[in-house]
């Protein structure tokens, strides 16, 4: 049950959160972490994508975050903010299908009903993974990659407790 309201919890949070905005600050020295982004033609280097520095009240101006990334990649800001608040609702929608697992099922979860509901985490997380690995984002790779494998062994683990329940 813990870990179900810990993945409700989580999603809603992390979903909600893209709704709130701080302030917009790259971090443009040269100890930052960054990509480069490479012509395929010529070889030489097009765009530099640098890491941003979380500040504000809630965090970074997700907004102007994700504006500056697509276009350093040549995507208009609407896709941006489509693709932005696409994601927010996709994982405000999982923390609530969580939140209805846990309370639905009570001390019984149906098996296959968690088992997608860790499918579609560890999905968004392996979309969060490569998103980072293309903007340079080195800090949200970590966070990212750590989460992935929280939903792993929350899985197993999960499986492993429904299998006694029966």
């Amino acid at each position: 049950k813990m870990l179900l309201l810990f993945w409700a919890s989580f999603w809603v949070l992390n979903g909600g959160d893209k709704f709130f905005n701080g302030e917009y600050q790259p971090i443009a020295g040269e100890f930052a972490t960054s990509a480069v982004i490479y012509d395929m033609e010529t070889g030489e280097p097009t765009a530099r994508l640098q890491p941003m520095k979380t500040s504000g009240g809630y965090g970074v101006n997700r907004d102007n975050k994700m504006a500056d990334m697509f276009s350093r990649i040549g995507l208009p800001r609407w896709l941006s903010s489509v693709a932005l608040y696409a994601t927010a609702i996709m994982e405000v929608g999982i923390g609530l299908m969580f939140l209805v697992t846990l309370v639905v099922a009570g001390s019984k979860p149906r098996e296959e009903m968690v088992t997608h509901l860790h499918q579609m985490s560890a999905m968004v997380f392996m979309m969060f993974t490569a998103g980072d690995i293309l903007f340079g984002e080195r800090m949200e790779l970590w966070e990212h990659c750590t989460f992935l494998l929280l939903v792993l062994v929350s899985n197993a683990y999960i499986h492993k407790e429904i299998g006694r329940q029966y």
